[in-house]
């Protein structure tokens, strides 16, 4: 399949904006709070938080990497004319 347009690094940039903003905020959250947790309660209690968070960001990476892959796959059966196949309940399905 042949582009019609080139992809231009600014729009990229532009467009992955946001998820970058989500990503520098969550973080930034997760360490004020490990932060308060150690200052105010219990080094026991920040242990507690850094031993969940790796599941807590496998579950969103989880999320994102299917929202984003159904997203894709539907974009790509619009481009194609197939709007009647850009359905989620039909996107995975080949």
């Amino acid at each position: 399949m042949k582009l019609e347009h080139k992809i231009e690094l600014r729009w990229l940039i532009l467009f992955a904006l946001p998820t970058i903003f989500s990503n520098v905020f969550g973080n930034l959250y997760t360490a004020v709070d490990g932060i308060f947790v150690a200052r105010f309660v219990d080094t026991d209690a920040l242990s507690a938080i850094n031993i969940s968070m790796p599941m807590a960001y496998l579950t969103s990476a989880l999320g994102m990497m299917f929202s984003t892959g159904g997203n894709a796959l539907i974009a790509k059966k619009i481009a194609c004319s197939e709007a009647c196949f850009a359905d989620i309940s039909t996107a995975f399905h080949r």
